[in-house]
């Protein structure tokens, strides 16, 4: 059986990230091995952490897979 994770993907650069933060209608997909971790980044303006892309540092452009 392979293993199953709830995945996104940037659409800026492309990343494959193992999802933080699933919709609640999110769907497992099969991780290949070429994913990568969100990275948590605290809001200059709230001081809030949010998961964002590594490689852009955003969460702007994640979308679910």
């Amino acid at each position: 059986m392979k293993n199953k994770e709830y995945l996104c993907i940037c659409n800026k650069c492309g990343t494959i990230l193992f999802d933080e933060n699933p919709q609640t209608n999110a769907i497992k997909q099969v991780i290949t091995g070429n994913e990568f971790h969100m990275k948590q980044i605290k809001d200059k303006e709230t001081g809030e952490y949010f998961w964002a892309c590594p490689v852009c540092e955003t969460d702007a452009n994640l979308m679910d897979l």
